[in-house]
């Protein structure tokens, strides 16, 4: 009996295992997608150019370079990536998150976000939700 429950948990033990290491891996090949330079392909873009490395990025928005970290949520349709700024020339946007949303479309990433520190996230791909303005671009990848 103590053998058969010692393996019945051994094989459990294993599972978890596998599967967590199964769940970060589908994790990670989901930001590999991201992972790169992407240049604004509009000129009416928020942002002319964002930069995923690892889970750093980087966003140049009005001539200005903001930096800090990102954490994906691929179970969310549109995708949601929220970006915690921890450098900006707005010292006031540093510690702030910005909330957003992402696709892929064909090589193209359209994003769109919250302004800094709000705390509703765009539902869709838009300029403006209700009072509020947003962040909004299509961009393509560097090669």
């Amino acid at each position: 009996m103590k053998t058969r429950l010692g393996s019945t948990l051994a094989g459990l033990i294993i599972l978890i295992v596998v599967a967590s290491h199964a769940a970060a891996g589908d994790a990670k090949s989901k930001k590999t997608d991201l992972e790169g330079i992407w240049n604004a392909v509009k000129k009416d873009s928020a942002a002319q150019q964002l930069k995923f490395t690892g889970n750093k990025f980087e966003a140049k928005i009005g001539g200005k370079v903001y930096k800090g970290t990102f954490k994906l949520n691929n179970d969310k349709n549109p995708l949601w990536i929220d970006m915690k700024i921890t450098e900006s020339p707005d010292k006031k946007n540093n510690g702030k998150t910005v909330l957003g949303i992402y696709e892929f479309q064909g090589e193209n990433l359209r994003w769109c976000s919250s302004q800094p520190g709000r705390k509703r996230r765009p539902t869709q791909f838009a300029k403006q939700m209700g009072d509020a303005r947003l962040l909004l671009g299509t961009f393509k990848k560097r090669k």
